[in-house]
């Protein structure tokens, strides 16, 4: 059995202004728990005063533990070297924004103790603007008819899961990845719970369209071989529609005496095969590119510091 019951593993980017509540509210959750317990920061290279906040926070509670990466590697990465240094039985993933309410932990670990490994925080209400709830229900009905894993727009990173659900998800290494989706790869049985979705206790959300477009780019990729039939299909598509463009011009000369069109015709089909050639190369350097980083095996992040986890080392 391990010496940490629950471990709490929360990214943090540019959060100086929630860390003292946060801590306060988990502290205060986790207390009723279990006293044998762990809450992990992962600093992903913030460049406010989060760090020494979160050093302070160390100092009067060593069960604060800090893990600050040299650089901001994503949110993605930060997540995955959290879990990578959890030490409980059980191991809480959550935001630091508040938006995902620590009081909603003890409801979690219960549904967890009833035997399932993967326990889901499911947001009966959103609290983000209507674009970015849109958004979220666009990509997940994209990923659900492209891939072969689970997925709910309802649902974000909060959840709890057992030790064995952890050290599965430790041995997914790609750096291109999908922490929610390659959750629901491991394929342990899961279990929802019904949370309220709150309001930003302070600053901004660091996901913006451009980074919100990047992770969705790799959770369809990385799950799903579809979009590489779909280039066969462009191709043919494209072919079916020369063909047919060049038998509506042959039929149009032989029956009706049209005359054939200088340069239209050649235009048109320089446009329709440049296009679908356009798009083949791009959805195939897509997946290239992704392979091209991973054969390179370069380590997910790199450790600048830590406070209190000196002792573990990510796999």
């Amino acid at each position: 059995m391990s010496a940490v019951d629950i471990s709490v593993v929360v990214p943090i980017y540019n959060e100086a202004e929630c860390l003292p509540e946060l801590r306060q509210r988990l502290g205060k959750t986790l207390d009723g728990l279990t006293a044998a317990h762990e809450i992990v920061f992962v600093d992903d290279g913030s460049a406010d005063a989060s760090f020494r906040i979160l050093s302070e926070l160390h100092r009067a509670d060593h069960r604060v533990r800090v893990l600050r990466l040299a650089r901001n590697f994503g949110h993605q990465i930060a997540i995955s070297a959290g879990l990578d240094r959890a030490a409980g039985a059980a191991v809480v993933l959550m935001d630091g924004d508040l938006q995902d309410p620590p009081e909603a932990i003890p409801a979690l670990y219960a549904k967890l103790k009833e035997g399932h490994d993967i326990v889901r925080a499911i947001r009966t209400t959103r609290c983000d603007s209507l674009g970015k709830r849109i958004g979220s229900r666009l990509y997940h009905a994209v990923f659900a008819a492209l891939s072969y894993v689970d997925s709910r727009p309802d649902a974000g990173i909060f959840r709890i899961m057992s030790r064995r659900a952890v050290e599965a998800f430790k041995d997914c290494r790609e750096t291109d990845r999908d922490v929610d989706a390659l959750i629901s790869w491991t394929g342990f049985p899961e279990a929802t719970v019904e949370t309220k979705h709150e309001a930003r206790f302070a600053g901004k959300s660091k996901y913006g369209l451009v980074r919100s477009v990047r992770v969705a780019a790799d959770g369809i990729l990385s799950f799903s071989r579809i979009p590489l039939r779909l280039v066969t299909c462009v191709g043919l598509l494209a072919a079916l529609l020369a063909v047919a463009g060049g038998l509506y011009l042959a039929a149009g000369k032989l029956f009706l005496g049209n005359p054939l069109p200088a340069h239209g015709g050649i235009v048109v089909g320089l446009f329709l095969v440049g296009g679908a050639q356009l798009l083949t190369t791009g959805i195939l350097a897509e997946y290239l590119g992704r392979m091209f980083v991973e054969v390179k095996r370069r380590p997910l992040y790199v450790v600048r510091e830590t406070l209190g986890l000196e002792e573990r080392r990510s796999p």
